[in-house]
């Protein structure tokens, strides 16, 4: 059901103990009711209620993680069958209606940033694919990675190509790859980020955004809710400092607010919506966890 994981998947440094309860503790149970409805919380207590939820911290790193992480067959199960696919989906429907402008300055920014219109771009971890549908009157080649085999199938029916990272072929091959909400539940960090490293050509964006967790690693207060420390499917917390550190350790660095400002005077567009989203940019890459990094070598 549960491998453990020890060390800090960033430095391999054995961190401390700092939060440890049963899964059937009582504020878990009510955070699985209302997020996932009380047939599932029921089997969830079936299932995992005695064993352990515990969290780990990286003095060095400022990395908090889940020592207990669920081995993928029961990952799948979660994310396949736990969830509502159908609420998951329409959850993510009203997110896209939602941010379409902040979408549309996205790609308008990696467009200028590359000083070119036909990107490759990768979504890893698309999900239901909505910010790859959104863009791609944009641009015309995207492609998508998902875990989920119920996704998978949805992806494909919007003619979105799901590709397998292992292929050679995409091998230094795209500008850019997203990773929105996705590195929080990736139990191989560093499998991941050097997968994604062999695919993205030098000068390419890592365009990476996950919850923040710069309160509960600061302040060491644990709360069982939907947020940066989510029980079962936030594998991982982090602040601005770890995700840098990760990223620097496997050839990436953040993209400069000088580059980010240059980038911006390219794009010529200096309305309301696009000069709110630079600013955004500068600020996350400054303070917050949706930070955009260059690779360098």
């Amino acid at each position: 059901m549960f491998l453990g994981q020890n060390n800090c998947k960033i430095c391999s440094s054995k961190g401390v103990e700092v939060f440890k309860t049963k899964f059937d503790n009582k504020e878990i149970l009510n955070f699985f009711n209302s997020e996932y409805g009380e047939k599932t919380s029921n089997f969830l207590k079936k299932k995992i209620g005695k064993k352990n939820f515990i969290l780990k911290k990286c003095s060095v790193c400022q990395f908090i993680w889940q020592k207990n992480i669920p081995k993928s067959f029961f990952l799948k199960q979660l994310y396949d069958k736990i969830i509502d696919p159908m609420d998951s989906l329409e959850k993510s429907r009203n997110v896209n209606i939602l941010q379409k402008k902040y979408f549309e300055n996205e790609i308008n920014f990696f467009q200028n940033f590359h000083k070119k219109k036909n990107l490759n771009i990768l979504d890893f971890g698309a999900g239901w694919g909505t910010w790859l549908i959104c863009i791609k009157k944009n641009c015309q080649s995207v492609f998508a990675t998902e875990f989920s085999s119920i996704r998978k199938k949805h992806l494909m029916k919007n003619n979105i190509k799901v590709i397998n990272l292992k292929n050679k072929k995409y091998n230094n091959y795209f500008h850019v790859v997203r990773l929105e909400q996705v590195l929080e539940h990736i139990s191989n960090l560093k499998g991941i980020i050097f997968d994604l490293k062999k695919i993205i050509k030098k000068g390419g964006i890592l365009s990476i955004g996950v919850p923040n967790g710069k309160y509960e690693i600061k302040k060491e207060i644990i709360k069982l809710k939907k947020g940066p420390i989510q029980p079962l499917e936030h594998l991982n917390c982090f602040n601005n400092k770890s995700l840098k550190i990760l990223l620097g350790k496997n050839g990436f660095k953040s993209i400069s607010v000088f580059e980010i400002i240059t980038t911006f005077l390219r794009t010529k567009r200096f309305d309301y919506h696009n000069i709110r989203y630079i600013l955004g940019l500068i600020k996350n890459s400054l303070l917050s966890t949706k930070i955009n990094f260059i690779k360098i070598k």
